[in-house]
């Protein structure tokens, strides 16, 4: 297994997060697809991704594309009480396509559960109250019947939380995959963006400690990002563009602004993750 980066790296152009997002783009050429037809021979195909991924220690192909799903199947892998029997995963779906992330176990929950209680522990520190920085893990966001998707742990302040059978966008989102997974991740970034219509704002990825990354979000041209609707805040809440950050001795830095909607309060700052915290949620996975 390769060590983490030390030097810091910046990608020069930021990725094109407004692009249309596309179901199957990013990939492994190695990922396996299936016509639907009932929901055993779906559980045959996810076990073996699952099986895959256990012999490979976590590494390898992941995703299992589903075709031609009608809006009734769609429902069963989305329900995961009645979906795929002692597989963990994540769904999202486009039309008919349906993707499934099979999750390989401690070396994708930790860093995903790490990271979420390092940002959770400094928004603490801070004095901010424990219903104003509410965590919803892989709760389904659904824009349209045509479209749907769960992240691995999304944030949400007291002003976004579920409210009468409501589900606004999260402020976060964290995605987490394999190393070979990267070019997907790009693509759940521009899933985020395109349906959130600029709700959502940033996504950092926990990857694998071989190329143990996070995709920050930064202050970008509006011309790269769709414009965010209803914020009354400006500056700050500007549109937000990916970027590459290698883990580093350095720090990457999430806006409070950015995940709280408003102005910082005398003792509220931004989050930091900093390589030794990253280097640390890989350590306990691998």
């Amino acid at each position: 297994m390769a060590t983490i980066s030390s030097d810091i790296s910046l990608s020069a152009e930021p990725a094109p997060v407004a692009a249309a997002c596309r179901p199957l783009a990013g990939l492994l050429a190695a990922y396996v697809v299936w016509t639907w037809s009932r929901m055993e021979r779906l559980q045959v195909e996810a076990e073996a991704v699952q099986a895959s991924l256990t012999t490979n220690e976590g590494t390898g192909n992941q995703w299992l594309v589903v075709l031609d799903l009608t809006k009734k199947a769609i429902e069963k892998p989305a329900n995961h009480e009645n979906g795929l029997r002692g597989i963990a995963y994540r769904f999202q779906w486009e039309g008919t396509v349906g993707i499934i992330k099979g999750i390989p176990g401690y070396s994708h929950e930790y860093p995903t559960q790490e990271s979420s209680m390092t940002v959770n522990d400094q928004l603490a520190a801070m004095g901010i109250g424990r219903n104003d920085r509410s965590w919803g893990g892989r709760t389904t966001y659904s824009p349209t019947c045509n479209t749907g998707k769960e992240a691995d742990q999304i944030f949400t302040p007291f002003n976004r939380r579920p409210s009468g059978g409501v589900v606004d966008w999260p402020t976060l989102a964290i995605e987490t995959g394999a190393s070979e997974s990267y070019q997907r991740l790009q693509e759940d970034v521009r899933w985020w963006f395109k349906n959130s219509n600029g709700r959502w704002q940033l996504v950092p990825h926990p990857s694998n400690p071989d190329r143990a990354l996070f995709k920050p979000i930064t202050a970008a041209s509006a011309d790269n990002v769709p414009t965010r609707a209803a914020q009354p805040l400006v500056v700050t809440q500007r549109p937000y563009s990916a970027q590459e950050i290698l883990v580093t001795p350095g720090t990457m830095g999430i806006p409070f602004e950015a995940l709280y909607d408003r102005s910082r309060g005398p003792t509220e700052t931004d989050v930091i993750l900093t390589g030794n915290d990253v280097r640390d949620f890989a350590r306990t996975s691998f």
